[in-house]
């Protein structure tokens, strides 16, 4: 079994794990831009709410329903938080994700590198080789031409 055999193995199961890191880096960005779609809905219905409480205290506003549109901001600021939250560890995992991407990738390319070099270096050999027996070859006629019969 030649190098290139051996290491050729490692170079599928290198590919693999770089088609599947290459997965998960999509995932993790397209769940994060989820969330950041999630995170704007809820500002801008927390911009919306608060223009609404504004109109409404312009025309006079019962203190029931001031308790109902302060009680609504908190829930929305709260879920705000909640969401960053979210965000901030989306952000890392695609940070992670996106490490691990370029490190697969890495790894890809220099078995992918290693094993052009040995290809590279066996067809050279092979050369070397088969000169070698040419010349044998071209020598033994030579010889049997000018042998005495």
């Amino acid at each position: 079994m030649s190098e290139v055999e051996r290491l050729e193995p490692l170079q599928h199961m290198a590919r693999r794990e770089a088609e599947q890191a290459a997965r998960d880096l999509g995932q993790a960005l397209t769940r994060q831009e989820a969330l950041h779609r999630q995170h704007a809905d809820l500002l801008r219905y927390l911009n919306d709410y608060r223009a609404e409480l504004d109109r409404a205290l312009a025309h006079g506003l019962r203190v029931d329903r001031l308790q109902a549109y302060r009680h609504m901001l908190d829930r929305l600021g709260s879920a705000l938080e909640r969401q960053q939250g979210l965000l901030d560890q989306q952000a890392a995992i695609c940070t992670q994700a996106q490490r691990r991407y370029v490190e697969r990738q890495a790894r890809l390319q220099a078995l992918d590198d290693l094993i052009a070099g040995r290809r590279k270096a066996e067809r050279s050999r092979r050369g070397v080789r088969e000169q070698h027996m040419l010349d044998d070859l071209a020598q033994a006629r030579w010889r049997a031409a000018g042998a005495p019969s």
